[in-house]
């Protein structure tokens, strides 16, 4: 392809419909701008959520919570499973819950650590 025949077109185009250039650069413009704000208002409130929620429980040694996961008001949505120490499930197996709160308890009274 003719490399100047090209943008002699191109030029001559943009020139006889400007208004349409105008418009489409400026919806470009702009999604590309709203698009960005909302990236970065996301971000921030991720970051600012984060960072309230970390202060919160500084110093925290226990979260006592209950077998019930809830997901909206009023609604229950199953019942959680046992967690280790750095707050991942543990495997459920029968009887398992029961035996885990045994040993914790059994451990608090003995002064052993839990596990």
């Amino acid at each position: 392809m003719n490399t100047p025949a090209t943008l002699r077109l191109a030029r001559s185009s943009l020139r006889a419909h400007r208004r349409r250039f105008l418009g489409t650069f400026a919806a470009v413009l702009l999604g590309v701008a709203f698009l960005t704000g909302t990236l970065v208002m996301g971000d921030t409130l991720r970051a600012s959520f984060d960072s309230m929620f970390t202060g919160a429980t500084r110093g925290t040694d226990a979260v006592v919570r209950s077998a019930t996961t809830v997901t909206a008001a009023g609604e229950a949505q199953g019942t959680r499973g046992p967690v280790d120490d750095d707050g991942r499930a543990l495997p459920v197996r029968p009887g398992g819950l029961e035996l885990a709160v045994q040993l914790r308890d059994l451990a608090v009274e003995t002064g052993l650590p839990p596990g």
